[in-house]
């Protein structure tokens, strides 16, 4: 999580990247900025910052992390416990010192913040006994009445 003056988490940007990864958009009140903050697997260092992806036309060491430039956007990125924390936003909208000090707030999030990001949960006591569907998988279609249940894709005129 991070706190921007100005800027809220837009709830749907939510999600994984990567094969474990996590990112989510903060969207500017007025003016439609965004910042995107990721977290993944990794770390960045003096010898690997400009090829960090996205790859950087520049990188400088600047407080706890570095500063890069990747076409028309700019980010913050450090690690931390083997991770690295990239926040980036479009160079045109969100000045340098605002991204620095929006990378600067990031946390990890609390169970407060947590539940104020993550989707609801049905409680399962509310719930109808039968899960409140039939028990039987949806009618898709594509997939074959027996066999491993791969959906149905033949070849076409191209392969």
């Amino acid at each position: 999580m991070t706190e921007a003056d100005g800027f809220e988490l837009a709830r749907q940007s939510v999600g994984v990247i990567g094969e474990d990864g996590f990112q989510s958009t903060y969207v500017q009140d007025e003016g439609g900025a965004q910042l995107t903050l990721s977290v993944d697997r990794g770390t960045v260092t003096d010898g690997n910052c400009r090829t960090v992806p996205p790859a950087a036309e520049s990188c400088a060491k600047d407080g706890k992390g570095w500063y890069r430039v990747t076409g028309s956007r700019h980010e913050y990125v450090r690690s931390e416990n083997g991770l690295r924390v990239q926040l980036a936003a479009d160079r045109g909208a969100v000045g340098r010192d605002a991204l620095r000090a929006a990378a600067e707030a990031v946390h990890r999030a609390d169970d407060r913040e947590l539940d104020a990001t993550l989707p609801e949960q049905a409680d399962p006591e509310d719930l109808p006994a039968d899960g409140g569907g039939t028990g039987l998988p949806a009618d898709r279609g594509d997939l074959p009445p027996d066999g491993d249940g791969a959906p149905q894709d033949p070849p076409g005129a191209g392969g």
